[in-house]
């Protein structure tokens, strides 16, 4: 029986203009993950990862660790299959819009006069977000030029065929990949629909660690979205 560890990136740069990389506390959050896999006997036969700078920053960060406790970590191979799908790139496309509805006027006066980083303006625009990529998966939100829910599902699913061909090969396998490419990893072992796919992919914290087993061509669910080994919940984040 070999073991599938499913990584979610660090937290990202949520409404900077680069999305796609760890911001400060991501950097942390990767390294205590590495620290704690290393301490705890973490041994991967294999390593995967999406091609996002994301991806690769969480890898390295864990990499970084085991590398200075004199410990061996296998340079990760790259798929497409694990990439996230584009809701971030949706929800800064449909911002403007939202924010002119009136429900959300409170919410756009606070934006420009508090900014994004302040704490309740930050929850009114997850609360954007989560409805943005909610209508999305169901169909309701197309964007010309974006990836749609159905090409999203196919491309995981391809992905999903190439971590069966290496556990059939290798015992114990860590994937750095997305909150909605896990979530759909998931949807795809446990038959979910879509819309319960994305309300797993807002439960999956950064740095949390979704475990799977896989034998004979079946996968079991063992555990989903570990962070205990934070220092404590300010270490709980989800974008």
């Amino acid at each position: 029986m070999a073991t599938l560890y499913l990584i979610r990136h660090g937290q990202a740069s949520f409404m900077q203009k680069n999305y796609d990389v760890l911001s400060e506390k991501g950097q942390q959050q990767a390294r205590i993950l590495g620290e704690y896999l290393g301490k705890e006997g973490f041994q991967f036969d294999a390593c995967l990862m999406g091609l996002l700078h994301r991806h690769e920053g969480t890898y390295q960060g864990v990499a970084a660790q085991y590398q200075a406790a004199g410990l061996h970590i296998p340079q990760a191979v790259t798929h497409i299959g694990l990439n996230e799908h584009q809701g971030a790139e949706i929800h800064r496309h449909h911002l403007p819009v939202f924010l002119e509805e009136p429900e959300n006027q409170e919410l756009k006066n606070a934006l420009v006069e508090k900014g994004h980083k302040d704490p309740e303006v930050r929850k009114g625009l997850m609360r954007l977000f989560f409805r943005g990529t909610r209508a999305w998966a169901l169909g309701e939100l197309n964007v010309e030029g974006f990836e749609s829910f159905p090409a999203f599902k196919a491309r995981v699913s391809e992905g999903f065929e190439f971590l069966k061909t290496q556990l059939e090969n290798h015992q114990t396998v860590a994937a750095f990949t997305s909150g909605g490419t896990i979530g759909m990893i998931l949807g795809l072992i446990l038959d979910l629909d879509d819309e319960k796919v994305m309300e797993l992919n807002w439960q999956i914290s950064n740095c949390s660690i979704t475990e799977l087993s896989y034998s004979k061509g079946k996968f079991y669910l063992r555990g989903f979205n570990a962070h205990h080994f934070f220092p404590d919940k300010s270490f709980v984040t989800f974008v």
